[in-house]
């Protein structure tokens, strides 16, 4: 995935809407759209009635080159990997999976991977972080499998073996800009946590959408996105974090 760099005047570039998720500048002439570096968390239960996936098995370090490269191929051309040479998305994808095994995310809790006809095509990590609570560190599918569901066998395999280990709770986290990422979270239950920077940013967005087009927005839509902000800097201004992030006070995470 590249930047995008589109001609246009600065009359248009003014007229454009704001994205949360890009960098919006001009010059020379062109709009220069770049990844906003935004991660977004989220949390779901590790209840699930999913069965046993076909083909699951238990990875370990010997697998490193096998899942190095499914690794790669899930991810190279990610948002997250926007405008990155490929020796350097190697390079971080070969130290994600040694960081993995060697416990620098935090102790791997599940690693578990969907195997066909003797090559792997889906692999999940799942760490304790140091909150005592499971966190999705990467779920990989191979490009040819992402439509089948593998990623959301081998996810509800994961949670599976999470709680009768005893865990109530998986997190997990995403690119504000990558969509597939965020339809999958969806797709299969998670829920985004409050953030102060997502809410600023989608205040900015509707701001701009009100000025370009005053009808279309509810002047009361904005106000309370504003109140929700105040009162998140209020208490994380004293020092109370867990009522800052209270999913039920903000409608917009409602």
């Amino acid at each position: 995935m590249q930047s995008l760099y589109i001609p246009m005047s600065r009359e248009e570039f003014e007229r454009q809407p704001f994205d949360p998720a890009w960098k919006q500048s001009y010059f020379e002439g062109h709009m220069l759209l770049t990844p906003r570096p935004v991660l977004v968390y989220a949390t779901r239960s590790t209840s699930t009635t999913s069965t046993t996936a076909v083909g699951l098995s238990k990875l370990g370090s010997g697998q490193h080159h096998l899942i190095l490269d499914l690794y790669l191929d899930a991810f190279e051309d990610s948002f997250e990997y926007c405008d990155w040479k490929p020796r350097h998305v190697r390079r971080d994808a070969h130290n994600i999976v040694r960081d993995l095994f060697d416990g620098a995310f935090g102790r791997p809790l599940v690693i578990l991977g969907l195997e066909d006809a003797d090559s792997l095509n889906a692999a999940a990590a799942v760490v304790l972080k140091d909150t005592g609570v499971p966190h999705l560190q990467f779920i990989c599918v191979d490009p040819k499998s992402q439509r089948d569901g593998a990623g959301s066998r081998l996810l509800h395999a994961s949670l599976a073996e999470l709680h009768m280990m005893g865990y109530r709770t998986l997190t997990s986290c995403f690119m504000l800009g990558n969509i597939a990422s965020r339809a999958w979270h969806w797709k299969n239950g998670f829920v985004e946590e409050p953030d102060l920077q997502i809410a600023t940013l989608e205040l900015q967005r509707l701001a701009t959408q009100q000025r370009l087009k005053p009808d279309a927005l509810n002047e009361q839509t904005i106000d309370s996105l504003k109140r929700d902000i105040r009162e998140m800097e209020q208490s994380l201004a004293a020092g109370r974090p867990d009522q800052a992030y209270a999913r039920d006070r903000f409608k917009i995470w409602n």
